[in-house]
């Protein structure tokens, strides 16, 4: 799919991590006395941890404001951070999370020594034997993408660039040290607890400065602060590889990352907050697409003298087999009006995928399938593929706090500033959008490259869809492989050159199956990568090389922060070819808001005053 397209179509709740302002559960508590169900026979047990936490109070959040509240069944965590809550319902432990109120005296066994700041821990419903900073991520996850608990783990696991669907996000990492997995779990922990209590108590007094009640707030300040630590994952967990003991962290160790989450323009935030808790999932996005008017952006580019502001707008018209055919219009403000651009239809507007064993034909500028069956706020984007959307309904709200840019994940509030003013508003019947893309099922994906560049040097031209210059090449001048053994040669230096990087594959006999690699990206003067592959069957007759994709190499090109966790090798119509891997579950674009046309006229009207 064209990438500025897609990005423009998709936008996400986790870009709001970014933005420091999201999604969850409540804008406001519930009222501070909760009520259990009325059989409360039964009881709940469990550990806290960053490090195992002694005198924590832990209680079964009944009324879902993340606070400890008089009446929920409650308890002070004891030895090895346990817990146990009395007369529980079971219903009830299936139905609320567990939160952990950790107090400035808490004992950190890690260190033996207090904690020193406050901060809250939380778990969601039923996953209540381990509650930590790792369960919280997860938790608030859930509640920033409206979604399933394990889809929400492995959007954690994915940010933090931790591809092992065999890892637990809920296991106790303390026990599990003996595992190097669970060792840097427990350390990822420590950074997330650790940024979370630098700013537990200053967020709370600057709501109370700005004249709101801290209690009523108790869900919006907790879902930023986690944001804030959701939003540096990459960062947190490569400081925790590069740990090579288990002393505390330091303030050189941590200087990477931004720990102390800035308290200004509180109002406004926690108004987004409260206005993403109150967005619905219940209404039809095809209508918003085909029949009023589709889904806008705005974003300014290149402003190193003259900024250019954009505007694309997406729409669809849907098609009696249940596929949509989508338009996308792109306008750009110059000399003080709006005015049409082109759009390109770039080389990945096209590609195969992989489906039920075939390699099947794929164009962008036709999404859906008769085979995926969605709910009406989704839109398959191919059979592998669901967009989901929530709807937030932004009438009389101030327009600066929602224009989150698409291209960087900051708010661009100077968008309009620039050009009228912060105190205006959107009017009736405006609506924005949040929306999260997630794989369906392993996406095994092909481009079919017909651009000029990706031809050049290549024996075969780009003649249709299923025959294509994404050709691999080895030596000078290029050569074409046609096998998967093709790749390999016995001095091991064979480099391998696709349309984004080059790879050497290490392979220690004709007989092995997985070895170790080291890729150079066309677009990065860096050093090779260290990698490794394997050999396998994607699917029965269909046999690839998989290289795994290393944190380093999705840091150097962006392309790969669109879910893929490995490239592949394979042979299509003859001819070996490049392409990507992203497994189930893993969300595959975010952005910032989209606009129905009632908000995006009303963003329009003020550059022309």
């Amino acid at each position: 799919m064209d990438v500025n397209a897609k990005t423009i179509l998709i936008s996400s709740i986790l870009s709001l991590a970014v933005t420091g302002c999201g999604g969850g559960s409540g804008g406001s508590a519930s009222p501070s006395t909760a009520k259990s169900s009325d059989k409360s026979d039964a009881s709940i047990s469990g550990a806290v941890a960053d490090g195992y936490l002694y005198g924590a109070t832990v209680c079964l959040d009944m009324n879902d404001n993340k606070l400890c509240d008089q009446g929920e069944p409650t308890a002070t965590s004891g030895n090895n951070g346990q817990y146990t809550l009395l007369n529980v319902n079971a219903e009830d432990a299936e139905k609320h999370g567990v939160v952990v109120e950790v107090s400035a005296t808490t004992i950190d066994e890690d260190t033996g020594s207090a904690v020193g700041k406050s901060y809250v821990l939380t778990s969601p419903p039923g996953k209540y034997a381990f509650v930590s900073p790792l369960s919280t991520l997860v938790h608030t996850t859930m509640d920033m993408l409206k979604t399933t608990e394990s889809d929400a783990e492995q959007v954690v696991k994915q940010n933090m660039v931790f591809d092992r669907p065999d890892i637990s996000l809920f296991k106790d990492y303390i026990k599990a040290a003996n595992e190097a997995p669970y060792q840097q779990l427990h350390k990822i922990a420590q950074i997330a607890a650790y940024i979370l209590g630098q700013n537990h108590q200053s967020f709370n007094e600057a709501v109370q400065r700005d004249g709101l009640d801290a209690d009523e707030q108790s869900v919006a300040v907790h879902n930023l602060l986690v944001q804030h630590v959701f939003s540096q994952l990459v960062s947190i967990k490569a400081i925790a590889a590069a740990k090579v003991d288990n002393s505390a962290f330091t303030e050189v160790e941590l200087a990477a990352l931004d720990v102390e989450l800035n308290t200004t323009n509180i109002k406004n935030r926690l108004e987004k907050e409260t206005e993403v808790n109150a967005a619905t999932t219940n209404f039809d996005i095809k209508n918003v697409f085909e029949k009023e008017g589709g889904l806008s952006s705005i974003d300014k580019y290149d402003c190193d003298k003259d900024c250019t502001y954009e505007n694309d707008t997406i729409t669809l018209s849907v098609n009696d087999d249940l596929t949509y055919d989508w338009e996308h219009t792109q306008k750009a403000y110059q000399s003080g009006a709006w005015s049409p651009v082109p759009t390109t239809n770039y080389h990945w507007d096209r590609s195969d995928i992989l489906v039920d064993g075939e390699w099947a034909y794929h164009d962008a500028k036709k999404t859906g399938s008769k085979q995926t069956e969605v709910a009406s706020n989704q839109v398959a984007l191919m059979p592998l593929e669901v967009i989901s959307y929530i709807q937030l309904d932004i009438t009389d709200k101030k327009i600066v706090p929602f224009l989150a840019s698409s291209k960087n994940l900051n708010i661009s509030e100077d968008i309009v500033r620039e050009v009228a003013g912060s105190n205006a508003a959107f009017g009736s019947g405006a609506k924005a959008y949040l929306s999260s893309v997630m794989a369906s099922a392993d996406i095994y994906q092909v481009s079919l490259d017909n651009d000029f560049d990706s031809c050049v040097g290549t024996t075969i031209p780009w003649i249709d869809e299923t025959t294509n210059c994404n050709n691999v090449t080895s030596g000078d001048p290029r050569e074409e492989l046609l096998t998967l053994e093709a790749l390999f040669s016995n001095t091991n230096d064979k480099e391998i050159h696709a349309s984004k990087y080059a790879v050497t594959l290490n392979r220690e006999n004709a007989g092995s199956q997985r070895g170790t690699a080291k890729i150079s990206l066309n677009n990065s003067s860096s050093s090779s990568i260290n990698s490794t592959w394997e050999i396998r069957d994607a699917s029965p007759g269909i046999t690839i090389v998989a290289i795994q994709i290393p944190a380093k190499m999705k840091k150097l090109d962006g392309w790969y922060d669109f879910g893929q966790t490995e490239v592949f090798f394979t042979v299509i119509d003859g001819y070996l070819r490049a392409g990507e891997f992203t497994p189930i579950g893993a969300v595959t674009e975010w952005t910032g808001y989209e606009f129905n046309s009632v908000a995006m006229d009303n963003i329009l009207d003020q550059f022309n005053l």
